[in-house]
């Protein structure tokens, strides 16, 4: 026992991360006893249940994932998906899990991935699927055929050039591209959603991106139950608030063999190695929301930040704020929060979320600035506390140039017509991606002004490949523009422009691009500037070469 980590500690210490534990007892309620065993079993192989499976997956993959906070960091975590029914070949359910999630991504299933989901993520789901391929079996060959088409598959979506005979090399890229340890896995494009795996991967890897495994087997024994559940559980970010394990057979025995490891493994109690219940963390949240709720209904917020106010009062605020985040974001993570309306259930509009945080944000600012002068006797609070609840949900501009697509016409095919509620949704959509990316924005907005008006003009075309070209026009007009106004060399700063890195202090090649010969022609074509000396003109370009990159060029960057 000592060899084993013992996990209450090690939450405790913030060594690694707690259990959420879901399972889908409410399809199949208590029938888990021994007397229905092998008719169960039969049921856990039939395509009812891969559909049910394959669903929740899909459903719960929006939090599990991450996908609903990657507008706010910037890349989504993975899972995994373990099958090994008791009653059929383990290999086989696997490779029929792959091609039932190859169906749906290829919109030849009747499953559909959520809309929230592909608004974000167009391209999901993203899978792979490894196996020990065997050579001297009755079913190696069919195995090995199955294979060929999975690589061919992993090939074309990840520009990988592996063969059967490389299949070891191929697994090795499926480790290190869901691990991302290497920096050429971290891209968001390079990512993958889902591996599915017989017992591969389940003990011995370890990946901070890895979120989430969706166990399809039935129940374990302990030392496998936490060998494979601890793949789920390294420290990563705030928003990763704990693994998460999801479960599709025999629920109730499942979930009391679970909390059996658990119990050996925390050395007696799974307090502190479960989550809360929805019912705990939803109350949790209610009672934060009560404590802020005054602040909705009042003028106290623009009370608040007045400075005659008394700075008690504004710590009050403060810590209760960042309780109510804290909570907000807790009661997020769980699938019943589907069920909730906050702007029906709690008065939680945005624009009241906006108007609480701006002012939480003003009062953090004050306390930073009045910390010097602060009694030391007071109760301090975290000035350099992080928001975990605020989403940004805007959605990814690749979704709606999916939208368009369906409006330009094969070569030989008839136009097609375009409603008052599709054109709505388009522009909604496109309304949306200006508050977050305008330039990006505007350009999708004229793209499709174009389209809709002369979809004749553009039949047998690729939206994407149109945006682009509109895109590489704006850039090459945006350094055009900024080199004519300065009068510094295009090539100069298309260098400067291509290097640019908004976190250091110096940018590699201005100091070549900012000549005497180029101030020089400055002061010819702009006899009546107030900037007479090369000092004050080189000031001046450095400061509008972070307001182009950050403000004109960087957004047209993210496609």
């Amino acid at each position: 026992m000592s060899s084993q980590l013992h996990y209450k500690g090690a939450i405790r210490d913030h060594a690694v991360l707690g259990f959420q534990i879901n399972d889908m007892r409410n399809i199949y309620q208590d029938s888990d006893v021994e007397a229905h065993k092998d008719k169960l079993n039969a049921q856990y192989i039939t395509d009812a249940h891969m559909n049910a499976v394959a669903k929740s997956i899909l459903k719960s993959s929006y939090r599990t994932l991450g996908i609903r906070n990657i507008n706010n960091r910037g890349y989504t975590y993975s899972a995994i998906l373990t099958t090994s029914p008791a009653n059929m070949r383990p290999i086989d359910q696997a490779k029929r899990y792959y091609k039932l999630f190859k169906s749906i991504k290829d919109g030849s299933s009747s499953i559909e991935v959520p809309q929230r989901i592909k608004e974000i993520l167009p391209d999901f789901p993203k899978i792979a699927i490894t196996f020990s391929v065997t050579q001297n079996d009755d079913d190696s060959v069919d195995d090995q055929e199955f294979m060929k088409e999975a690589i061919r598959d992993y090939n074309e979506e990840y520009g990988t050039s592996f063969s059967l005979d490389e299949v070891g090399a191929y697994n090795k890229n499926i480790n290190d591209r869901l691990a991302r340890k290497n920096d050429a896995f971290k891209p968001q494009s390079e990512r993958l959603d889902l591996v599915i795996v017989v017992d591969r991967l389940l003990t011995g890897f370890d990946s901070q991106y890895l979120s989430t495994l969706f166990v399809d087997l039935p129940p374990m024994n302990p030392q496998n139950i936490i060998q494979s559940f601890s793949r789920t559980n390294r420290i990563f970010d705030l928003d990763k608030k704990y693994g998460n394990i999801i479960t599709f057979q025999f629920p109730k025995t499942f979930s009391q063999k679970i909390n059996d490891a658990l119990t050996i493994y925390s050395q007696g109690g799974i307090g502190d190695v479960l989550a809360p219940s929805w019912h705990k963390s939803k109350q949790k949240f209610n009672d934060a929301y009560h404590e802020i709720s005054n602040y909705l209904f009042s003028d106290s917020p623009n009370l608040l930040t007045d400075p005659s106010t008394p700075i008690e009062q504004k710590k009050d605020f403060v810590k209760q704020y960042q309780r109510f985040d804290k909570a907000f974001a807790a009661v997020q993570t769980y699938d019943e929060f589907d069920e909730v309306d906050p702007v029906k259930d709690y008065q939680l509009s945005q624009e009241n979320l906006d108007a609480m945080q701006g002012t939480y944000e003003t009062l953090v600012e004050q306390l930073k600035d009045a910390k010097d002068d602060d009694d030391d006797s007071s109760e301090q609070v975290d000035t350099e506390y992080e928001l975990e609840s605020v989403i940004d949900k805007s959605v990814n501009y690749q979704y709606i140039l999916g939208l368009i697509q369906a409006y330009v016409p094969d070569e030989g095919e008839l136009l097609p017509s375009v409603g008052q509620k599709e054109t709505a949704e388009i522009e909604g959509y496109i309304s949306d991606l200006s508050k977050t990316n305008k330039p990006l924005a505007t350009i999708v907005s004229q793209l499709w002004d174009k389209i809709k008006q002369h979809p004749e003009n553009y039949a047998g075309q690729q939206v994407d490949q149109l945006l682009n070209k509109m895109i590489d026009q704006a850039y090459n007009q945006e350094l055009m523009a900024f080199a004519d106004k300065y009068h510094v060399s295009l090539d100069d700063l298309k260098f400067v422009i291509k290097n640019y890195d908004v976190h250091a202090s110096k940018q590699a090649g201005v100091n070549q691009m900012l000549t005497r010969d180029a101030f020089k022609r400055f002061k010819e074509a702009n006899a009546d500037s107030e900037l007479k000396r090369m000092m004050d003109w080189k000031k001046q370009v450095r400061s509008q070469l972070n307001d182009l990159y950050i403000n004109h060029i960087d957004p047209l960057l993210d496609n």
